[in-house]
């Protein structure tokens, strides 16, 4: 009985150790407008687009001018793995700052602007840049303490190996000290 216990939880423990980890987390791949973009009109909204599916709830988009004067324009829509902002029309710098949340609880938070108009002394420039990838512009996150990934993955299966090594000495003891008491009984009786 004891050997088919520690071979369950060895078996079990094997299981765990190899099973893939799923990681959720999303991530933002592209903004619209873009990133650091010149736009030559004020766009009618902010597209964010994530890697996956984000929640409704926690969801933020709030643009604002240089100057503080916010041009978002009603509730955030979420349309799976992008959510949506509509804006009044702007001029100069505008500044993005979004929350999100993603499908598996993990927040996400960034910011980054755009230009409506020309940048002063440059007034040819105004173009509508199409959405940046995130392979040039990573999302940016703010620090945490939360602990790494790897850490809290490992965090598990480290302790059920702890807690089935320490049952396997446990029950490799007991049978050794009852096989020494039959001995020692066997030895009294003759």
């Amino acid at each position: 009985m004891r050997r088919a216990a520690i071979a369950l939880l060895l078996a079990l423990g094997a299981v765990v150790l190899t099973a893939p980890v799923a990681s959720a987390h999303s991530e933002l791949l592209s903004t619209s407008p873009a990133r650091d973009g010149v736009l030559a009109a004020a766009p009618t909204e902010v597209v964010l687009t994530f890697s996956t599916a984000v929640q409704k709830t926690g969801a933020a988009i709030v643009v604002t001018t240089a100057d503080g004067t916010r041009l978002d324009d009603g509730p955030v829509t979420r349309d799976g793995a992008r959510m949506i902002q509509r804006v009044k029309a702007g001029s100069g710098s505008v500044n993005v700052r979004w929350r999100a949340v993603s499908d598996d609880g993990h927040p996400l938070t960034g910011t980054f602007g755009y230009q409506v108009g020309a940048p002063s002394g440059d007034a040819g420039a105004a173009t509508t840049p199409a959405p940046v990838s995130a392979a040039r512009a990573p999302a940016e996150r703010p620090p945490t303490t939360e602990s790494s990934p790897l850490y809290r993955r490992l965090l598990g299966p480290v302790a059920l190996v702890i807690a089935g090594l320490a049952l396997g000495i446990a029950a490799w003891r007991s049978g050794k000290h009852s096989k020494t008491n039959e001995l020692v009984s066997k030895e009294h009786q003759s």
